[in-house]
């Protein structure tokens, strides 16, 4: 529709012009040669200065419709160039004005106008500067409205800021800081300076943070422990991504470099705040703390080295609601039991249609759970991390693993398998009713999570437990 009215606009003015110049032509021959003043006279040079300007006019829409349409098709038009381009066409139009109507010769106009455009130039060189530094920050694209930058204290005043664009013209561009304030920026600042775009080439902002714990803690331990504790906090487990390196040993311990996904940079304070409360709630779990520096701590000690400290159960198994009907004397047979599993980076643990009679706690690590899909691709279907259990229908029913399972970081498992829970089932029935209660709303809700409801039907839970309680018996031969 836009398209149709222009080029009615187009029409319409040509007919105008058209007519204008037959006017012209047909006064033109009724007014004597020798006449330079006189109504006709002046009505003759007032219709050569309006065909002039519908000229310019139709140009300015040919350019608009045919010519930067046509290029914005294919490539990024700089709103400056359309400027430009239309500023020329219009000096040019005022030139030819001055020559053919009012009879200035062209190289007075020439050379007046270097003269005049020297001494412009020389006394606005900075805005002519910011508004060649606009057209290539237009035509490179190095940033747009809404992108986030880092300007250096030489472009942003005493230190360096975190801003946000919000607007850009042929001389400046605007910003607004995370304080809701203004800083208008010349271009040529951003072009000589430079700036960091946090925006670019991914919207999500890689955030790190450097965290020191004690030399004693092995670094792959380590490793483990602060990409679990990250994963934890949700806005990072969104892009399930984190990488830990360890850096260098310093006096007060070993500094690990711990980068993760945030959203959008005004979101980097917050979910920092989340990540250190999370590792440091994670490091207080297991007995361990920040380094403090030196003297803080011995940085040698008596005896063994050990590559791996002990992480006591007392620990994990408490916080399982599937092990919160046993005895304190079942729990501690059940311990006595359990095998301690490691994993490397990438190993798989279980996998999909696999056959087995174990369960698994992640003590320290994260994992994937995986899906295959019928493309043969994997399909992420949740992210574990410390605390966290898989394989409790294999343990308790003997099913196949429905998922697989791949250590994301190096990791800690405990292992329970079937032959450390018969005896305490066989002496205490009463415990596989909780258990598959237990089991069955867990299946049940991640069932109603993959079909986006939220509320559990208990007609529904009861029918599944009963099901998965004459599993378990079956299973155990009981």
């Amino acid at each position: 529709m836009k398209t149709r009215a222009h080029r009615l606009q187009v029409f319409i003015v040509l007919t105008i012009l058209i007519s204008l110049i037959g006017l012209d032509v047909a006064i033109s021959m009724i007014t004597p040669e020798d006449v330079s003043e006189g109504f006709f006279y002046h009505l003759e040079q007032g219709l050569l200065i309006l065909n002039i300007i519908i000229i310019t006019w139709v140009i300015l829409r040919f350019f608009h419709l045919f010519i930067w349409r046509s290029l914005e098709r294919k490539h990024h038009v700089p709103k400056t160039l359309k400027d430009v381009t239309a500023i020329l066409i219009i000096f040019l139009a005022i030139v030819y004005a001055g020559t053919s109507v009012f009879g200035v010769p062209v190289w007075s106009v020439v050379t007046a106008g270097g003269f005049l455009t020297a001494g412009i130039a020389w006394g606005l060189k900075d805005l002519i500067y910011d508004f060649f530094s606009g057209i290539l920050i237009d035509l490179e694209r190095h940033y747009s409205v809404g992108d986030w930058l880092l300007l250096q204290s030489e472009v942003a005043g005493p230190e360096a800021q975190t801003v946000q664009v919000v607007g850009q013209n042929w001389r400046t561009t605007t910003f607004v800081t995370p304080g809701e304030k203004l800083v208008v920026v010349p271009n040529r600042e951003l072009t000589s300076r430079g700036f960091l775009n946090y925006s670019r080439p991914e919207r999500p902002y890689r955030d790190a943070i450097t965290v020191s714990l004690d030399h004693e803690i092995p670094v792959d331990r380590a490793e483990r422990l602060l990409v679990a504790a990250t994963l934890k906090v949700p806005e990072v487990a969104n892009y399930n991504f984190c990488q830990c390196y360890s850096l260098e040993p310093s006096a007060g311990g070993v500094d690990y470099y711990v980068q993760y996904m945030v959203a959008d940079v005004p979101n980097w304070r917050e979910t920092r705040h989340d990540v250190i409360e999370s590792i440091s709630r994670h490091l207080h779990n297991y007995g361990l703390r920040f380094s403090e520096g030196l003297g803080a701590y011995k940085l040698s000690r008596d005896g063994p080295f050990e590559q791996e400290p002990s992480l006591s159960l007392d620990q994990v198994l408490p916080n399982l609601p599937l092990f919160s009907t046993l005895h304190k004397t079942e729990m501690n047979k059940l311990k006595k039991d359990i095998k301690r599993r490691y994993y490397k980076k990438g190993d798989t643990i279980v996998s999909e249609g696999d056959e087995g009679n174990s369960m698994f706690i992640i003590g320290e690590g994260s994992v994937d759970v995986l899906k295959k899909l019928s493309s043969g691709d994997d399909e992420l279907l949740a992210f574990l991390g410390p605390g966290d259990y898989f394989g409790d229908m294999a343990l308790l029913t003997g099913e196949k693993r429905t998922a697989s399972v791949r250590a994301k970081t190096n990791l800690l498992a405990f292992e329970v398998e079937k032959k450390s829970l018969t005896p305490i089932l066989k002496k205490r029935p009463i415990v596989m009713e909780k258990l598959s209660d237990i089991v069955a709303e867990r299946k049940l809700r991640t069932q109603k999570a993959l079909e986006a409801r939220s509320l559990l039907d208990s007609k529904e839970k009861k029918q599944l437990s009963n099901k998965i309680l004459q599993g378990i018996k079956e299973f155990f031969g009981l």
